[in-house]
Parts: C-alpha cells; sequence; structure tokens
C-alpha cells in the first residue's frame, strides 16, 4: 500500500522535483509558444468537479461559481453518481486513494530526475491497481475525446503517471490507466477510455515525456538552465 502524504497544493506545485505539468511548460518554451496561466474561474470549476466526484461527502462552497456553472456541475455530478450506479463493479471506479501524491526518481543523462505526480485517484479491478484520471471535456462523442488525447498530452501523462505508480510499487502495471472524461454542458455524457485499449497511444506518451525529461535534467544540471515556474511560487500565489 501507498502511504499518504498530505501537502497543501501550493507545498506540492512548489516542491522542487519535475511534475507532468512542468514538463508542459518547458516544451512550451522550446518551441516558443507562450506558457498561458490558468484562469481563476477555470481552475475554480476542475477543483470542484474534482472534489464531486472525488469527495462527494464534502460539502461544496457553491458562492464560487456564477449560476451557469454551478448547473453544469451539478448536472455532471448527478452524470457519474448514474454512471456508477450501471458500471460500478465493470471497472476500477471504486477509488481506494484519492489526490494520491508520488515522489520517485527517473533515470536521466545527468543520473536521475526528481519527480512528482499527484494522480487524481488509484482504483483496483481484476486485482490489479490502476491509475484514474478525471478530465472535463466538450467533445461530442468518445471518439472525438480520443482525438484530444494527443492534442492535449493526455497520452503524455498517463505514462508518466503509470511509470510512476509502478515505480513505487514496484510492480509492472501494463497499461493500467483509465481517463474519465465528463461532458461540461449537455448531455452530460461520461466518456471512459481503458489505454490498454491504445497501448500504441501510451508507448508514444512514454517516448514524449522520456524526451522532455532528458532536456529537464540538462537544463537542471546548468545553473542558469530553466527552472519551473511553480517552484516559485508561494502560498501566497506569488
Amino acid at each position: 500500500m501507498l502511504e499518504p502524504i498530505n501537502l497543501a497544493e501550493s507545498e506540492y506545485r512548489s516542491l522542487p522535483r519535475i511534475a507532468n505539468s512542468d514538463l508542459t511548460e518547458l516544451h512550451f518554451l522550446q518551441m516558443g509558444y507562450a506558457v498561458r496561466p490558468i484562469y481563476p474561474s477555470t481552475a475554480q470549476f476542475g477543483t470542484t468537479f474534482h472534489q464531486l466526484i472525488l469527495e462527494p461527502d464534502k460539502p461544496v462552497d457553491w458562492q464560487l461559481h456564477p449560476e451557469k456553472q454551478r448547473t453544469d456541475l451539478a448536472h455532471m455530478q448527478r452524470a457519474w453518481q448514474y454512471f456508477l450506479s450501471l458500471y460500478k463493479d465493470k471497472g476500477p471506479f471504486t477509488f481506494t486513494s484519492t489526490e494520491q501524491i508520488l515522489l520517485f526518481d527517473q533515470p536521466s543523462p545527468t543520473g536521475t530526475v526528481a519527480c512528482k505526480a499527484k494522480l487524481d485517484a488509484i482504483g483496483f479491478y481484476r486485482d490489479q491497481p490502476w491509475v484514474v484520471d478525471l478530465k472535463t471535456t466538450s467533445a461530442a462523442s468518445l471518439k472525438e475525446f480520443v482525438k484530444c488525447f494527443d492534442k492535449y498530452d493526455y497520452d503524455r501523462q498517463a505514462a508518466f503517471y503509470l511509470d510512476a505508480l509502478s515505480l513505487k510499487l514496484e510492480q509492472p502495471l501494463r497499461n493500467n490507466v483509465y481517463f474519465i472524461g465528463l461532458q461540461k454542458q449537455r448531455p452530460y455524457h461520461v466518456y471512459v477510455v481503458d489505454m490498454n485499449q491504445h497501448p500504441r497511444m501510451l508507448q508514444i506518451g512514454r517516448q514524449k515525456y522520456q524526451t522532455l525529461l532528458r532536456k529537464a535534467s540538462l537544463e537542471l544540471a546548468n545553473p542558469t538552465g530553466w527552472r519551473p515556474s511553480a517552484w516559485q511560487r508561494t502560498s501566497q500565489g506569488l
């Protein structure tokens, strides 16, 4: 079993270890793209969405959301609950842990890179642990949702998280990742993607993160090289 690591979000983000989101930042910078901050309203929507799914008994401060968001979030939660009533035992949908923080070291050309990951959930299915990740989506179909994986690097995230969990548990986990996508508008469909059905996608995602991790290791070995912007943030968000 994994030991829980309790860190506030600001503490986790500023921890001097490389996260998947930091690899995104490095990729954007090297491609010459602007690193766009997440709008506070968008971030709050995602935070409440995760809370409704992962901590359904925890009270929600609905005053943080305009009426449209409150309506959509409530419908999304009901869609998830209905999905569970039908498929609870047909996948890793009974979570054994949520918001599980993993601290681990990955090999690199300069030795090892200290890394971190925060998994939405871990569930057991067919006597094996699975990484479960939640996404909000505007996709109109499951096929369209899967097409988003390369665009938003969900494939890289899946491989990064899966390899982290495999390292911590000291056991091979093959392709044990489930993505759960919930439509954030009517008709609020629930999409489920079992990455065992997309092994090539996971392979590409692994190549993506390993390439970026090598670049990160070289930057970190350079005293004047890139450092993730999240490391500079304080609990006040500066």
